[in-house]
């Protein structure tokens, strides 16, 4: 009987250990990848353009409360890339 107490702990901790070591492995590499990403990948620049390449008037004012909303929503990380009416 206590042969098995020890070796289900053994299991217990290899298990709990190995999960533990691949879930930092994913958070490192993640991290890695999405400074990579930042670093070497150029922004996207807001066109004033529609799809279809016609020129069309967009208010400053809601420019600048839908570009306020989308830093206010994710904390100052997240840019609005594309501002396009809905047809």
């Amino acid at each position: 009987m206590n042969g098995d107490i020890y070796t289900g702990l053994m299991l217990l901790s290899i298990g709990i250990t190995t999960v533990f070591g691949i879930l930092t492995l994913i958070v490192l590499f993640g991290n890695l990848l999405i400074h990579l990403v930042n670093k070497y990948i150029p922004e996207m620049q807001i066109s004033t353009t529609s799809a279809i390449g016609i020129e069309e008037p967009i208010n400053k004012d809601k420019i600048a409360a839908i570009v306020a909303a989308v830093e206010a929503i994710t904390g100052g990380k997240g840019r609005a890339v594309s501002i396009r009416k809905k047809k």
